[in-house]
């Protein structure tokens, strides 16, 4: 069992870790979200949850960039969830680390913390993540959907 765990969550972090940047490669970030957002997840102890929106970047000098993204990957934990979408639309949250210089293409690619979704047609959906540049990526919203579920998970973002 607890090969079959690590397997899992090693194929999880090398899942989909290229996060495609493009035009915001370069693009010094002072502030990001990503808005438009539709929370989509099936699981069933192991599972899968995807959006897509789009990446809003306030660069240093007050310029807004933005790029039509996707949001994907595998969630473990316990119990159930079926989420069919997002009641509210609630923009993600990307918040650089304190005094480090972060650009565009440190927004993208992987993520792994938790999520906690609480639904019996309308619920919670919330997410909690960072990725390896020090990037916290929090996500929250009501949702409709079934189901109980607390575990951890990877998203990768990628520029459409």
């Amino acid at each position: 069992m607890k090969r079959l765990a690590i397997a899992i969550l090693a194929g999880a972090w090398l899942f989909g870790c290229s996060g495609n940047s493009g035009a915001v490669d370069n693009v010094e970030v002072r502030s990001a979200r990503i808005t438009h957002v539709d929370w989509h997840s099936l699981d069933a102890i192991f599972g899968w949850s995807w959006t897509t929106g789009t990446l809003e970047i306030i660069d240093t000098a007050g310029v807004t960039h933005t790029a039509a993204v996707h949001l994907s990957g595998p969630d473990l934990g316990v119990i159930l969830d079926f989420n069919v979408g997002s009641i509210t639309d609630e923009p993600i949250t990307l918040t650089p680390p304190a005094g480090k210089v972060i650009h565009g293409s440190d927004l993208l690619g992987n993520y792994g913390g938790h999520k906690t979704d609480v639904e019996v047609i309308i619920g919670d959906d919330d997410h909690g993540l960072s990725n390896t540049s020090g990037v916290s990526m929090t996500s929250g919203s009501l949702s409709g959907g079934f189901g109980v579920f607390f575990g951890v998970q990877w998203i990768d973002v990628s520029v459409d």
